[in-house]
């Protein structure tokens, strides 16, 4: 028999502040070795686009434009 160690749920206002956070932790090694770690900016920009409806796999349906060299 499988254990419950988890439970998905539909996301709501209230989870913006944690996850903001958690965002901001696991980015920062990146961002800091790349010279542009600001705690309040990286959590601005997440919490500035944050609905609960909008799953994080279909918030964006547009890939960035990459160039080859």
């Amino acid at each position: 028999m499988p254990s419950e160690a988890f439970r998905l749920r539909p996301a709501t206002p209230d989870d913006a502040g944690w996850m903001a956070e958690l965002r901001a932790v696991v980015m920062r090694p990146d961002l800091e070795r790349l010279g542009r770690f600001d705690p309040a900016r990286v959590r601005s920009r997440f919490l500035d686009g944050y609905s609960p409806a909008i799953p994080p796999s279909s918030a964006s349906t547009t890939s960035p434009s990459v160039s080859s060299p």
